[in-house]
């Protein structure tokens, strides 16, 4: 609602004037005392040189081009309502009169802030108290709206709004044209930040009001085709814009919100730190960028834009392109991959993504990069054949209810299972055929990898099975019982049940038999590991059964290795080892290997934390070992074999 400066008005009207019926006699509520809220704006009734009718004194002045006001008994800056006034939210709509016997206010007209301050004494009634004390800038006469509709140019329109406030306000220009920050604004111009802020929303209001001429000197501009539009060449088109590229400097400029207006045809946006001018109705830069990668258009990015309509942004766009391509191998791998994928209508397997790498981009890359990047990169990317690879969408089981279902009696097997179970026997195990919920013009039956896809896909803490990978699942109510079971344990009853040695490869499999280990999982002669001893290289068995060396010779052993300790030689060599050895008088079919590795059954299986003494193995041959007192000072990796 617009009031006209100097104008008489009362209460009753003004409420006419916003809401468009009479102020009630009941239910009035702020309207009869000093400020009333209407939707943005701030309606202050004052009393100047008199009390009001309530007995409250307060000292509202006029001075000059300033008005000083007071807020209500005990307002500050942090209410609600002043704290909107005082950072622009709300606009002061100044009404005074010097008779408190007239109901007529007369209309300051624009005003800005100029300063306030809490807690300022003032005289009530029944008792002193504090309020808010304002100062408000008067802007005097209503030129800017006696001056929308007359001729005048951008600059014009600049320096109009920008003289309808006080102070030089240098800082205040480059803050509007984007280059300072409000504070730096403030710097300059030698007051707060906030005091800029209100400057700048109060330019803006004013600004507001040539929207409608600005918008309609741009939607008359006739751009070349083709060709890029640089905002400073708006100057160049029309001389309405004289002066632009002086007074909107940076991309951050608030003068640019004209272009919010759906009244305006164009719109701007930055490349390449460029205000670039383009027409509403066409993608901007940032939507043909998405668009291209999206679809996989980078060979053909000129018929793309061609067709939108934004030829002008060609070299931008082709330079984005170029170099959103990464750089490092990984990173090609998985950008080209993206649009390869997509286009294929079979299986694949993983060494003929790798040729079609190197056929279409000249891209070299081993198979376990690209199996990487899929397992990284591609959650839709499944295997759905032994060695073949497809997106689930055109390969999967294209029904959910059949997937749902194929899920739940995978899992119900699972459980029922006592150990690890491969998805060929899930896949038998299923009392149903799914072949028709295939999409037949892909893939024709159903396979073991289809429920392997099916678990990968639905399985979540809640259905407790756990992916082991290479098609095996486990329940973890399964692992739960298995784990109970100790390694050891497990390997002596194998060895004891084989009835000689085994290998490592094979009491890796039985184990796994029974109960789950990690993939990394390895076996080093330990104390924790009692009666297990290496008795060739990676071959295991039992120290009392496959080992010639009785319990008394062992003991025997280790004390003439720690009398060598003791008579300060601190690093013995396989010669020492062999000469004690000779000491003990054992079977001459225990060799070397064994009688050196027997060693690691004194030791910790983390070696600083061996009592006696750390062994050492040279790993390109078997005839070399050191044995290091654990007590000297000596570091075990700093000593070399001779």
């Amino acid at each position: 609602m617009e009031y006209r400066i100097g104008e008489f008005y009362t209460r009753k009207e003004i409420h006419q004037l916003v809401h468009g019926v009479p102020l009630p006699k009941t239910g009035t509520g702020n309207w009869l005392t000093g400020y009333v809220k209407v939707q943005n704006d701030l309606i202050i009734f004052a009393n100047v040189g008199q009390p009001g009718k309530t007995g409250h004194d307060f000292p509202n002045y006029i001075n000059e081009n300033t008005f000083t006001w007071y807020g209500k008994p005990n307002s500050h800056s942090n209410q609600a309502q002043i704290k909107k006034l005082l950072h622009g939210e709300l606009t002061p709509k100044i009404f005074i009169r010097h008779d408190n016997s007239n109901p007529k206010f007369k209309f300051l007209g624009n005003v800005e802030i100029k300063s306030f301050k809490d807690h300022v004494p003032i005289d009530t009634p029944f008792k002193s108290c504090t309020a808010i004390e304002i100062k408000f800038n008067l802007l005097g006469t209503d030129k800017i709206e006696d001056l929308v509709d007359t001729k005048i140019d951008f600059n014009g329109i600049f320096d109009l709004c920008i003289d309808n406030l006080s102070g030089q306000n240098v800082g205040l220009r480059e803050r509007l044209s984007g280059k300072y920050t409000l504070q730096e604004a403030g710097n300059v111009d030698g007051i707060t930040r906030e005091r800029i802020r209100q400057k700048e929303a109060s330019f803006l209001r004013n600004y507001s009001k040539f929207h409608s001429v600005i918008i309609d000197e741009l939607n008359n501009l006739n751009f070349p085709p083709n060709r890029i539009f640089h905002f400073w060449k708006l100057e160049q088109l029309s001389d309405f814009f004289f002066n632009v590229s002086i007074l909107i400097k940076t991309p951050s400029s608030p003068l640019l919100c004209v272009f919010e207006s759906e009244a305006c045809k164009l719109n701007f946006e930055v490349i390449d730190k460029l205000i670039i001018i383009y027409p509403k109705s066409k993608p901007s830069f940032t939507e043909v960028i998405n668009a291209i990668k999206h679809n996989s258009l980078e060979e053909m990015i000129e018929d793309y834009l061609l067709t939108v309509g934004r030829m002008d942004i060609l070299d931008q766009v082709t330079k984005k392109i170029q170099n959103s391509i990464p750089k490092s191998n990984a990173g090609q791998i998985t950008y080209h991959l993206k649009r390869e994928i997509p286009k294929l209508d079979h299986l694949i397997r993983v060494t003929d993504l790798t040729n079609l790498l190197i056929e279409n981009h000249n891209l070299k890359a081993a198979s376990n990069e690209v199996s990487a990047s899929i397992s990284r990169n591609f959650p839709n990317f499944y295997q759905f054949k032994a060695s073949l690879w497809g997106d689930e969408s055109k390969f999967g089981i294209q029904d959910e209810e059949a997937v749902q279902e194929i899920f739940m009696w995978a899992v119900e097997i699972i459980h029922e299972k006592e150990q690890l179970i491969h998805v060929n026997e899930i896949f038998n195990d299923i009392p149903f055929s799914y072949d028709h919920f295939l999409n037949k013009e892909y893939i024709s039956e159903l396979t073991p990898f289809h429920i392997d896809w099916c678990l990968k896909k639905n399985a979540d803490s809640a259905h407790r099975i756990i992916d082991q990978g290479k098609g095996r699942w486990i329940s973890q109510q399964t692992i739960a019982q298995q784990t109970e079971l100790k390694v050891r344990d497990i390997i002596v009853n194998y060895l004891e049940e084989a009835g000689g040695p085994r290998t490592f490869r094979d009491i890796h499999d039985h184990i796994r038999s029974i109960r789950a280990i990690a993939d990394s999982f390895q076996l080093r002669p330990s104390t924790s590991l009692e009666g297990l001893v290496l008795i060739k290289p990676k071959l295991w068995g039992l120290k009392d059964r496959d080992m010639q060396i009785t319990e008394d010779q062992e003991k025997k052993y280790i004390e003439l290795i720690l009398s060598e300790f003791e008579n300060g030689n601190k690093i013995l060599n396989e010669n020492d080892i062999t000469r004690i050895a000779q000491c003990l008088g054992i079977d001459q079919n225990l060799t070397f290997y064994q009688y050196s590795r027997l060693l690691l059954c004194h030791m910790s299986s983390q070696p600083m934390r061996s009592k006696y003494f750390i062994a050492r193995f040279n790993r390109h041959t078997h005839d070399k070992c050191l044995v290091i007192d654990i007590n000297s000072d000596i570091d075990p990796a700093s000593v070399e074999f001779k």
